[in-house]
């Protein structure tokens, strides 16, 4: 079974691309507690994506493609240690996620730009 997910969404235009955060709230898994993740699309290799991201934020993280940040994984309701319903891969997915909040989190990912 699933929590439902709740979180707000900021939609923002920053060197002419187009962003979403989305800042995850309670009540959820506490895996999702303090959770803010930064969204794209974009056509430009990961080199030129990286100059046009916002400059007041703190990026911590790139998550594209990591499982553990998919709204079906983040919503399960049991331990990922514990379940076999968790989702070790998908398809298709070709957006950018960045992790940009600055508490410590139970996901493990690439660092991009360095942890805060």
């Amino acid at each position: 079974s699933h929590f439902t997910i709740f979180k707000r969404r900021r939609c923002f235009l920053d060197n002419n691309q187009y962003f979403q955060l989305d800042i995850y709230r309670e009540p959820c898994h506490p895996r999702c507690i303090g959770l803010i993740l930064l969204e794209t699309y974009s056509a430009l290799d990961n080199g030129a994506l990286e100059k046009c991201l916002p400059k007041f934020l703190t990026l911590v993280e790139e998550v594209t493609g990591n499982p553990a940040y998919s709204m079906f994984n983040l919503s399960l309701r049991e331990e990922w240690n514990k379940t076999t319903k968790f989702c070790r891969a998908f398809q298709g997915d070709d957006k950018e996620k960045i992790k940009i909040n600055n508490n410590e989190s139970p996901h493990e990912g690439r660092e991009v730009n360095g942890g805060v």
